[in-house]
């Protein structure tokens, strides 16, 4: 029996190794040409939706017709991450728009980054020569720079790519390479980044003074304030104080402390966070007391989300023995309706929650929460039905302080010099504003999130400030919502707010 030439490790005759040969070969010019026709189709794409602007890095063309396991899966996919802003969806083969908002839900199809492709120009019947599974490429700027997935590609690909798309934060800051020297230091003045910046000054009544600066909500014609004596100010726009809510004591409608808030815009309610009475006062923007509603533990945060429900941030040492969850979620009633991200290392038990690590929660809209549990470099958005997104990652390679060391103040202290400590930040749309401790130097820095460019605010001993000129004051923000960001100054006897506005 003879072996084929230079193939000796076949061992196959001559016309078997011949036939795989030729196999081979056909699968090899057929995927090849599978390789082309899905570049050519991402190129056409491109064409038809040019990337505005350089937004996003990745087009998801998505054909909705027919039914199916993958399908399934992609639409999950799109009702979890519709918002994430590096990802452009465009949906083709779309038979009714009505049905696609009862079945994505009308948040994910009004969403800026999902585009309906209702002429069905991409899709299957369209001028997609054969491709008629969804189609993901990568892109720089409006150049195709790699195809993930090419139309009808199996089930395991399929889930390969999804998870790892899941897994990609939606926002990487590198912070190591940053201080390593890898990208260029640039100076920021305020006129870089604000397109305007307002000081409005609160004035009180009643021998009312505002103290440190604690919490801030803000809503369409109201300041609400909570300072550091456990008072919340609400202030008209233009600064009056209209009314102090809620009063510090130990009866059942008073808290005994507080150091969290939040409010509903929609029915006009404040609700007052007494952690370590484990309950919340629920009072209207008038001041009228409404409710207590008592809570099944001690928690660190909150945050207010629809429908009379709380979304709980619990430390895990506050609760029972058994399985044991980050956060919960409570009705009008204190009653636990769900739990989320299980705990696999609970900690030692401790009396008290424990306000050094306290966790930042906010309520995004359409049931979403963005939880930043501090001390780590992580920030995540938690769907409606508990998964974890990563939202915003801290890059700090051998920088990242290490959990024992910053649980542990004496070690803290010793390590200042080799650790990132005391890592935070606040975000408009386009920027986020980050501060942080690194070798006994308090640095502010600027991240513009469109272009992945620095700005160095400040660096040095005291609190991060960015320079104001044409007479603003400088301004480091306290406080977000949207564009918008806040800050107190305070000036001898006058208190003022600040209130700047990103440029888009």
């Amino acid at each position: 029996m003879k072996t084929l030439p230079h193939l000796p490790f076949f061992n196959l005759t001559r016309s078997t190794g011949f036939r795989l040969l030729v196999v081979w070969l056909i699968s090899l010019a057929v995927v090849s040409c599978h390789e082309d026709s899905s570049t050519k189709y991402a190129q056409m794409a491109i064409h038809e939706l040019p990337n505005p602007q350089g937004t996003y890095s990745q087009y998801f063309i998505i054909p909705l017709s027919g039914e199916g396991q993958e399908l399934n899966k992609v639409k999950s996919f799109i009702q979890q991450n519709y918002f994430r802003r590096n990802i452009r969806f465009i949906l083709t083969a779309v038979d009714s728009t009505a049905d696609l908002d009862s079945e994505l839900g009308a948040w994910a199809t009004h969403s800026p980054n999902i585009y309906i492709d209702s002429a069905n120009q991409l899709g299957p019947d369209g001028r997609a020569d054969g491709i008629s599974g969804p189609v993901l490429f990568s892109l720089d700027d409006n150049q195709v720079s790699q195809v993930r997935l090419q139309g009808n590609e199996n089930p395991s690909k399929i889930d390969e790519v999804l998870r790892e798309l899941a897994e990609e934060p939606f926002i990487k800051v590198d912070l190591k390479g940053y201080l390593d020297g890898k990208y260029q230091k640039v100076e920021v003045q305020s006129d870089s980044l604000f397109s305007q910046i307002k000081r409005i000054q609160l004035k009180t009544t009643g021998g009312y003074a505002i103290g440190t600066l604690m919490d801030m909500k803000v809503c369409s014609r109201y300041y609400f304030l909570l300072d550091n004596q456990m008072n919340i100010f609400r202030f008209d726009k233009e600064g009056n104080l209209l009314r102090k809510i809620g009063t510090k004591g130990k009866g059942p409608r008073e808290y005994s402390n507080l150091y969290q808030f939040d409010i509903d815009t929609v029915h006009s309610r404040v609700f007052l966070l007494d952690a370590f009475s484990k309950k919340i006062i629920v009072h209207h923007f008038d001041g009228e007391y409404l409710k207590t509603i008592d809570l099944p533990y001690i928690p660190a945060a909150f945050s207010y989300m629809e429908n009379m429900s709380f979304m709980l941030s619990v430390p895990d040492y506050n609760q029972p023995d058994g399985e044991k969850f980050a956060l919960m979620k409570v009705d009008e009633k204190g009653n636990i309706i769900n739990r989320y991200l299980p705990v696999s290392a609970p900690k030692e038990r401790r009396s008290s929650p424990d306000f050094f690590n306290m966790p930042l929660m906010k309520n995004i809209g359409d049931g979403r929460l963005l939880y930043w549990p501090l001390q780590t470099n992580e920030e995540y958005i938690i769907t409606p039905d508990g998964q974890k997104l990563s939202y915003c990652r801290f890059e700090e390679g051998n920088l990242q302080v290490p959990g024992y060391i910053a649980e542990n103040v004496k070690l803290m202290e010793a390590n200042m010099n080799k650790y990132i400590f005391q890592l935070y930040a606040r975000q408009s749309n386009r920027f986020l504003f980050i501060n942080f401790f690194y070798q006994m130097n308090n640095y502010g820095l600027v991240y513009d999130k469109k272009k992945e460019l620095f700005y160095e605010a400040s660096k040095g001993k005291r609190q991060p400030q960015i320079k104001g000129v044409d007479g603003n004051p400088d301004f480091w923000p306290a406080f977000s919502s949207g564009n918008k960001l806040y800050s107190i100054d305070y000036q001898e006897d006058t208190t003022w707010l600040i209130a700047a506005e990103t440029i888009n």
